[in-house]
């Protein structure tokens, strides 16, 4: 889901004004895992759940808004809509306010 990288370009912009988390899916880039070939939807998307909830408890007054690239961006589109349908009244459901999609 991250759009890993140098950080130029989209990121680069949106580290001007933001703070921004930049990671790797389990099995991409620098990231290890018990399982790094569990690569399913569900599995992602509960990754990505567990990051997103993290930075909120540690940075719970900002805002959040998810950019996903390539395969990242159905899994940002799915993320989004689990924690639209599942998290709406908490506030991780409320700190979510955007999702970019990068090609």
């Amino acid at each position: 889901m991250g759009v890993g990288g140098q950080g130029g370009g989209v990121l680069g912009e949106m580290k001007a004004e933001n703070i921004v988390i930049a990671w790797d899916c389990r099995g991409h880039g620098g990231n290890t895992t018990e399982n790094e070939l569990q690569l399913d939807q569900n599995t992602l998307i509960a990754d990505a759940l567990e990051v997103l909830q993290y930075v909120h408890a540690k940075y719970p007054e900002h805002s959040l808004q998810v950019v996903g690239h390539s395969m990242g961006g159905s899994i940002a589109t799915k993320l989004a809509a689990k924690i639209e349908s599942e998290f709406a009244n908490e506030s991780i459901g409320k700190a979510l306010k955007t999702v970019f999609i990068i090609d």
